[in-house]
């Protein structure tokens, strides 16, 4: 518990980057009138951006408060 290893830090990265993708897919296919030459990808950016971001930060928060066992804090 309180220790990240490596890995979490790759692992991390990882989910921030589908997270993004995901958010990515999810914003154009959410559009009902999506044109490859009109979207506003500054948009789709800073929310893949920005979700990407949210997710690495809860994935290493996780990663840091939960014990060998997989127990928050020990007691969970």
């Amino acid at each position: 518990m309180f220790t990240l290893n490596p890995g979490d830090i790759i692992r991390g990265i990882a989910v921030a980057i589908l997270t993004g993708a995901f958010l990515a897919v999810v914003s154009i296919v959410g559009s009902h009138d999506f044109d490859v030459f009109t979207a506003d990808w500054v948009g789709i950016g800073k929310t893949m951006v920005n979700g990407g971001f949210a997710a690495f930060v809860g994935y290493i928060l996780k990663n840091f408060i939960t014990a060998h066992n997989g127990k928050i804090l020990g007691k969970m």
